[in-house]
């Protein structure tokens, strides 16, 4: 029984690189899922301080694949700072290698709040690609360039293995097939269904359509107002503002779902897809924020191994037993502050989770509520030169 490590930079492919050979039929371990969590590099203890030197893997969970008699070979797949651990377990280590244009490409392929999005990650970057600092000293170098079959092709080649037969068992089984071609089920309020491990949440219709009553009151009273003050036309204007975005709040409502698959966590609205890689995700944080307006929402947040937000559910849309099905079918550690928070609160608990918007509600009001003015303002002007 041989075990294989595959390490490199960020950017250098180690994600594709283990589904890879698991497609083929070999068993492999992506290590950025599996064994991954946040950690000290020395000891192992899990840690609040999410961060790039603060992503290391169990060694447990290395050493019991790698103990496993059932498959002649396993790849694990994925970066850790605490490799010197348990590096000697392997008979071999290859190092995806690549030039600097490479990972700064395939960081750009990836969404703008995504890993490699803000300056500091790009000089993080640079800065590892120079000093092959937490890469492995002597392992084989891959060359990471090529398109990835011949990545594969080369590091099979180097173990002196070779591809199973079609139709072995892969280390997850066939790759699911799409949420969409699956029946629907689930009662009004609550659209939750695992099929074939796929989990796809969708917001509660009770619960949306009861806040889009109270928006649609609320327009109303605003209309009410600037036919008051500025005539028919400029109410009739308002209304069908009003209307195209009820229409779109609507959309939403029907549309929106989130779905968590093997291998991506997909969110889909009235007129977007965001696609988010499964294997990025190490670790959630779970917070009860309260809003200004003193109701308080159950929010959750998955993060990748460098602390930054891959994905936020809010509690307006999902109910807790939502979350709770998706934290338990994502398996990562869940932390969280231990009380209420205020949207400041929870920023100081962990930055970048807030919006400066939601840190600042009052001032945002204002801004609304300024341009409620302006509106009702241009509404008058215009119903006087109507009258005119």
């Amino acid at each position: 029984m041989r075990n294989y490590l595959a390490e490199g930079v960020s950017g250098a492919g180690k994600t594709p690189v283990s589904g890879e050979p698991r497609r083929r039929g070999h068993h492999a371990v992506n290590g950025d899922r599996e064994p991954a969590h946040q950690g000290d590099p020395e000891t192992g203890e899990p840690t609040h301080d999410i961060g790039h030197e603060h992503h290391v893997w169990h060694v447990g969970k290395v050493r019991s694949p790698v103990a496993d008699q059932d498959h002649p070979v396993t790849f694990f797949c994925g970066g850790c700072r605490n490799f010197p651990q348990f590096v000697d377990l392997f008979d071999g280590v290859f190092v995806l290698a690549v030039d600097l244009a490479t990972p700064h490409r395939r960081l750009d392929e990836r969404p703008d709040d995504g890993w490699g999005g803000r300056q500091s990650e790009r000089d993080l970057v640079v800065r590892l690609h120079r000093t092959k600092e937490n890469i492995p000293k002597d392992g084989t170098a891959i060359d990471a360039t090529a398109p990835l079959a011949r990545v594969v092709d080369e590091t099979i080649r180097r173990t002196g293995g070779k591809d199973p037969p079609r139709g072995a068992d892969s280390s997850e089984g066939p790759e699911p097939r799409l949420a969409r071609d699956r029946p629907r089920s689930g009662k009004d309020g609550e659209y939750v269904h695992h099929v074939q491990h796929d989990l796809v949440l969708r917001p509660g219709l009770r619960a949306g359509w009861t806040r889009l009553a109270f928006g649609m009151a609320g327009a109303v009273l605003v209309t009410a107002d600037i036919w008051f003050f500025a005539g028919l036309g400029a109410a009739l204007a308002a209304a069908a503002g009003w209307a195209v975005l009820l229409s779109l709040a609507i959309a939403h409502l029907y549309r929106a779902r989130i779905i968590l698959t093997a291998y991506e966590i997909v969110l889909r609205g009235a007129f977007f897809q965001r696609r988010r890689p499964r294997a990025r995700a190490v670790w959630t944080i779970r917070a009860t924020v309260v809003q200004p307006q003193g109701h308080s929402c159950d929010t959750l947040f998955v993060l990748d191994a460098h602390g930054g937000v891959l994905v936020r559910l809010h509690g307006t849309n999902y109910g807790t037993e939502d979350l709770d099905r998706f934290v338990d079918a994502l398996g990562l550690p869940c932390s969280g502050p231990d009380g209420p928070v205020t949207p400041k609160q929870l920023h100081a608990f962990r930055p970048g989770l807030t919006s400066w918007v939601e840190r600042h509600p009052y001032l945002l009001g204002f801004a609304i509520t300024g341009v409620l003015v302006l509106i009702t303002l241009v509404g008058v002007l215009v119903g006087t030169v109507m009258a005119a």
